[in-house]
């Protein structure tokens, strides 16, 4: 049981301490207030004074020295606490409301009752949040519903297909929370005929793991909860990946008893620090779900080591590849390059295009280059940029290196740094998934830490160069036909292998190989038809009759029961 902060107080050594810091407490909070309207330097002088008066006036009481020590130094460092650079922000916050213990002791009951306290409704769960969201999920009577999360931009990538196919059989709720807001608002412009029904609105400036996973997994469990009150009956729940998104609402649908289905499933390093924290968001994800979509048989092969029951392990591609191809015939149709060029309206994709477009004609080696794993920041992410410096200055202007830089500030302050003003590299914005793919198709070659990226530079038929020491994606590695080749982040690894490639490609373009755009001539990951697999999948499952009775979707414990009577014959028949 957690108790709150006056239960500790529970014998007379401990109730001075108690009496003492309330004081301490209460003028700093009165000292707040006062301060709220004065500027930073007056606010220091008056901070000032008012310790000096107390000091003499606790000099003259008859507590102990050492308690006036120890309550002195934790009043030294509170005032550093309010008066720092975050000031401002920290006290419009915090300190300016009647709140914040009650928030603290909140968060430490972590129960339910305390929850609704602790939280505005609206706050917590955004402004889209409201009944009328809810009920139009209602107008179509009779169909079975199902309820997607997406968080970030390769969610929306990967699920926008899938989104649209399910809606012609199901009642579909599509629920963001903003884990990339600014990055997944871009990417919805490529998607317009995807409906955020509601959206969590999450993310906050830099924002670490915990919180965030703590907001969604709470945020995501209160909105489930609501809509099986509004709605009666939640058929499933569909996560995609492993991102902290997906992990914690998955954890809450698993709190409800809720059926999940996992797309993406089964992808692994076996190392839990790369990718961090991935490789344990998925492994979890794939544990408690009732359905794994695998994007190929190497994964679903790596579940069944894994003892994960083979009635619930369907191979359908990867999603993301559907997303690929329906793009590139949205490109290849509508002509949709020379729209851009010569629209006002967007002046950074168009700019992009422009650079790209006038490097192909200057028969100069385009290179697409990205980095945002958190695995990478710091020292890694700095030796990337240093092969990129070397590697431009060795081959001078036989180069046109395209860099979109994330807009994470710990991958843009590095970056910024070593390669802000070199010649033949550029800095783009993140590039809007309208465009993106006609960039996958007009480089000449891929430098990455990305895994939907490696997936579609296979599919492309791109080389790729793999900036990690481990991939959840080894198929490409595999294969035999150096497509992808994993090299870290190790600096002479990195110049040595983009050499080799840009050799090769200047070998070929002398030859005038012909390209070929538009296309996709891989299906290591899928032909494009994931999607439609899934729905089918889940239409038989949850619509499709057996004996005049839907068969539905439950997790397999009747499988799960017959391993642990495997493992027990095995052990106690060699006993015997």
């Amino acid at each position: 049981m957690i108790h709150d902060g006056n239960a500790f107080v529970t014998n007379r050594k401990l109730k001075t301490h108690h009496q003492i810091a309330n004081w301490f407490s209460n003028i700093i909070e009165r000292q707040n207030n006062n301060y709220s309207s004065m500027s930073t330097s007056k606010n220091k002088s008056v901070f000032l004074k008012n310790s000096l008066n107390l000091i003499f006036k606790f000099l003259f009481t008859k507590q102990s020295f050492y308690y006036f020590l120890f309550y002195f130094i934790l009043f030294y460092f509170l005032n550093i606490l309010f008066f720092s650079s975050n000031c401002n922000n920290y006290c419009n916050n915090y300190c300016n409301t009647n709140n914040l213990n009650n928030n603290l002791n909140n968060q430490l009951t972590l129960q339910e009752e305390s929850l609704q306290e602790m939280f505005d409704l609206n706050i917590l769960l955004g402004p889209n949040f409201t009944k009328e969201n809810i009920n139009l999920q209602k107008t179509i009577k009779n169909l079975k519903t199902i309820v997607i999360f997406i968080g970030t931009r390769p969610e929306m990538i990967k699920l926008s297909n899938l989104i649209l196919k399910l809606k012609n059989k199901f009642n579909v709720i599509v629920i963001s929370t903003g884990q990339h807001q600014e990055m997944l608002q871009q990417t919805s412009k490529a998607f317009k005929n995807i409906k955020i029904d509601i959206d969590l609105k999450l993310m906050q400036k830099n924002q670490n793991l915990p919180s965030l996973y703590l907001s969604t997994l709470i945020s995501s469990y209160r909105v489930l909860k609501s809509l099986q009150q509004q709605n009666s009956l939640i058929d499933l729940v569909i996560t995609q990946g492993d991102t902290t998104t997906a992990l914690a609402t998955t954890m809450a649908s698993y709190f409800l008893k809720l059926p999940i289905a996992h797309v993406e499933a089964g992808l692994r390093t076996f190392d839990f620090e790369n990718p961090f924290p991935e490789e344990f968001n998925r492994k979890i994800i794939d544990v408690i779900s009732s359905l794994h979509f695998t994007p190929t048989e190497f994964s679903k092969r790596i579940l069944l080591k894994e003892n994960l029951c083979e009635e619930t392990i369907h191979v359908t591609g990867n999603t993301g590849i559907d997303a690929l191809r329906e793009r590139l015939i949205e490109l290849k149709e509508d002509n949709y390059l020379i729209q851009h060029l010569t629209d006002d309206d967007n002046e950074e994709n168009r700019n992009a295009l422009k650079l790209l477009m006038n490097n192909n004609q200057n028969n100069r080696i385009n290179i697409l280059v990205t980095s945002h794993r958190r695995e990478n920041l710091g020292e890694p992410l700095e030796n990337i940029c240093k092969a990129l410096q070397q590697i431009n200055l060795k081959f001078k202007d036989k180069l046109n290196i395209l860099f979109p830089v994330h807009l994470n500030p710990n991958v843009q302050q590095v970056v910024k740094k070593y390669l802000q003003n070199e010649k033949n590299i550029n800095l783009l914005k993140p590039l809007s998934y309208e465009i993106f793919p006609e960039f996958l198709q007009r480089v000449d070659f891929i430098v990455t830490d990305s895994g939907g990226l490696t997936e579609e530079s296979i599919a492309l038929g791109k080389p790729c160069i793999l900036l990690r020491k481990v991939t959840e994606r080894p198929e490409g590695i595999y294969e035999g036909n150096n497509n992808v080749q994993l090299v870290g982040t190790d600096i002479e690894k990195i110049i040595n292998q983009m050499s080799i490639n840009i050799k090769r490609i200047l070998n070929k373009k002398s030859k005038k190989e012909e390209n070929n755009y538009y296309k996709i001539i891989k299906n290591t990951y899928g032909d494009g038809t994931a999607s439609e697999q899934i729905t089918n999948i889940l239409t038989n499952l949850l619509i499709d009759s057996k004996d005049g009775k839907n068969i539905g979707i439950k997790f397999p414990y009747g499988c799960a029961r017959n391993r642990q009577f495997e493992i027990a014959n095995q052990l106690y028949s060699q006993q015997s």
